[in-house]
């Protein structure tokens, strides 16, 4: 099997595990979007992604999914969305790239965003991550000033503020990756009731713990691993 394709085996174990989480949970099918994050393996894995109903793509860098997307020769319709960090002056081309930005990460990327929208005379959509461990080596913002910084950037003009997006720190206990995302959620659900505002999306849960994230209320599952194997 070539490197980045999805095998009937694989795909099978996610979407049980999907669904066992989901009955778990009292959820239904449609409230859980499966993003098959397909950075750095080849083209053919978003077809291969594809080929299997699913066509929601996750990239991380913003020249690797242009050079994907060009090569692409499909006639399905996909959903791309960025969930790696994005500097300021790659954010023109990720507008044009990505239908969803998950990784807006600061106020100041928030209003480059904003700015090039306007030009554009279109709105972006996008997530706010947030560093929930406070973790020095990963983006985001953070969980004390979430709120005012949401509320701030959903102000901003050429912006469609429609979730929270979060990686929590490694942890090999369930009890802890819990905690993290049960924090995720309720800054979703205040920002939404302080605000009043369209945020009702949750961008967590991946290849190791998206059963988990299912449970606490993830709408959007950013899985790799465990659908294309090992990069």
């Amino acid at each position: 099997m070539k490197a980045g394709n999805i095998n009937e085996e694989r795909f099978k174990k996610v979407y049980e595990n999907v669904n066992n989480s989901l009955l778990k949970s009292g959820r239904e099918k449609e409230d859980v979007t499966v993003i098959a994050v397909t950075k750095s393996f080849p083209a053919q894995a978003i077809l291969s992604a594809v080929e299997y109903g699913i066509t929601n793509i996750g990239e991380s860098r913003v020249q690797e999914a242009d050079n994907k997307v060009k090569q692409l020769k499909t006639s399905a319709k996909i959903t791309t969305h960025l969930i790696g960090h994005l500097q300021s002056n790659k954010a023109r081309k990720a507008s044009s790239i990505f239908n969803i930005i998950h990784s807006v990460d600061s106020l100041k990327l928030a209003e480059r965003i904003s700015r090039i929208s306007e030009e554009k005379h279109t709105k972006t959509r996008i997530f706010l991550q947030i560093n929930i461990g406070n973790e020095t080596r990963k983006h985001g913002i953070s969980e004390e000033s979430s709120i005012d910084t949401g509320l701030e950037i959903n102000s901003l003009p050429g912006i469609s503020l429609e979730g929270i997006m979060v990686i929590p720190p490694v942890s090999k206990k369930d009890k802890e990756t819990r905690r993290y995302f049960q924090k995720t959620r309720d800054v979703q659900q205040s920002l939404k009731e302080q605000g009043g505002i369209k945020c009702t999306n949750l961008s967590m849960g991946m290849s190791s713990d998206f059963g988990i994230a299912i449970e606490e209320g993830a709408t959007h599952l950013r899985i790799g691993t465990a659908l294309f194997g090992h990069r």
